[in-house]
C-alpha cells in the first residue's frame, strides 16, 4: 500500500478522533514515515514473455551485496484488486524476513487478479513466478533450492495452482484464505506425493470458505485433497488460546507429518483475513470480509513454519 492511501487511513482516523494540533502532528509524521518506506521499496523490473514486468523486493537487514551466503526466498502473492506493494504494506512480512534472514518478493498479477481457469494465463503467471525466481537468484543471491511461496485469497489460489504444476520448484508454501481450483486439482492428485509442505490459515466464516460456483473447492475439500498421501494418518488437533476474546473467534491447530509436515489453522467463525495484518481490511471495503482474528499472527505461523523445514 502507497504513501498515498496510507495518509488517507490516518486522516480518516483523523476524522473520527479530533484531537487538535497533536492528530495533525501524528497526520505529519505518518505521511512522512510511509512515503520514507515507499521510498525504500526496491521495484525490480524485467521482461518476460515481451511484457515489462515487476515484482517489490525486500532484502532482509543482516544482507550485503558482497555476501555468498544463499539467502532462502519468499514469495508473497497478493489478492484480487491489489498488488505487489500493497501487499508488502498489508502483511508486513518484511519483518519475517529480517527475523529469518530471507529475501521476501512481492510479485504483481497482470489483470488485477491471479487466474483461476484460463490455461494460458495460468501458464503466463507461472512463467512470470519462476522468472522472478531466477532474477533472485541470479542478481541477489537468492537460493533455488529454499523457496517458499505464500499468498492470501486469489494469490493463494495460485499458490496452490503453482505448487501443483512445480511442486519440485518449491519448499514450502502457506496459504492464507484460498483454495485449490478443479484446474489444479489433478495436477494436485497427479503430484501428490511430491507436493512440498502446506500451511492452511482459513476462516469458517471466510466468503470462500463453502467453495464458489464451482470455480474452486471448499476449504475443507482443498486440505484434504492436499493431503491424500497422509489420509492414513490421526492428526494432532488442539485448540489455541483465545487470546483476544473480542474478536469472535477461535483457532483448532491440525497437524500432520508424513512424510512432510502439512498444518490447518481452522479458525473457527474467522473472515477473510490476513490474521496479525497491518490494519483491518474491513475498513476499507465494501465486501463483508467477517472477523479479523487476533489469536494468531499469519507472520508468526509462516516464520515457524519455514524454520520446521530448514
Amino acid at each position: 500500500m502507497g504513501a498515498t492511501l496510507w495518509c488517507f487511513i490516518i486522516k480518516f482516523l483523523h476524522g473520527r478522533h479530533r484531537t487538535g494540533w497533536l492528530m495533525h502532528s501524528l497526520i505529519l509524521l505518518g505521511c512522512l514515515l510511509m512515503s520514507h518506506e515507499t521510498m525504500l521499496a526496491q521495484k525490480i523490473k524485467f521482461t518476460s514473455g515481451g511484457i515489462e514486468r515487476s515484482f517489490i523486493l525486500h532484502l532482509p537487514k543482516l544482507y550485503t551485496i558482497s555476501d555468498t551466503v544463499a539467502y532462502p526466498i519468499i514469495l508473497c502473492l497478493h489478492g484480487k484488486g491489489s498488488n505487489g506493494r500493497e501487499m508488502k504494506m498489508y502483511t508486513g512480512l518484511n519483518n519475517t524476513g529480517d527475523e529469518i534472514n530471507t529475501i521476501v518478493a512481492y510479485p504483481t498479477t497482470l489483470e488485477g487478479q491471479w487466474p483461476y481457469t484460463d490455461t494460458n494465463a495460468i501458464q503466463r503467471e507461472a512463467t512470470y513466478l519462476m522468472e522472478v525466481i531466477g532474477v533472485i537468484t541470479s542478481r541477489y543471491h537468492g537460493d533455488p533450492e529454499h523457496v517458499y511461496m505464500t499468498g492470501m485469497s486469489s494469490g493463494g489460489i495460485f499458490t496452490f495452482t503453482f505448487a501443483s504444476l512445480h511442486p519440485e520448484v518449491l519448499k514450502g508454501i502457506a496459504v492464507i484464505s484460498g483454495n485449490i481450483t478443479p484446474a489444479a486439482q489433478p495436477d494436485i492428485i497427479i503430484n501428490a506425493s511430491k507436493l512440498p509442505p502446506l500451511l492452511l490459515i482459513h476462516g469458517t466464516a471466510d466468503l470462500l470458505y463453502e467453495g464458489k460456483d464451482g470455480m474452486f473447492l471448499t476449504a475443507e475439500e482443498s486440505f484434504t485433497t492436499y493431503l491424500d498421501v497422509c489420509a492414513y494418518q490421526t492428526p494432532l488437533c488442539e485448540w489455541l488460546p483465545d487470546v483476544e476474546k473480542k474478536d469472535n473467534c477461535t483457532v483448532e491447530k491440525i497437524t500432520y507429518s508424513c512424510p512432510e509436515r502439512m498444518l490447518y489453522y481452522r479458525i473457527r467463525n474467522g473472515g477473510h483475513h490476513w490474521p496479525g495484518a497491518k490494519f483491518n481490511a474491513a475498513l476499507f471495503t465494501s465486501l463483508k470480509l467477517g472477523n479479523f482474528c487476533r489469536d494468531i499472527n499469519a507472520n508468526d505461523m509462516i516464520r515457524n513454519f519455514i524454520l520446521s523445514i530448514e
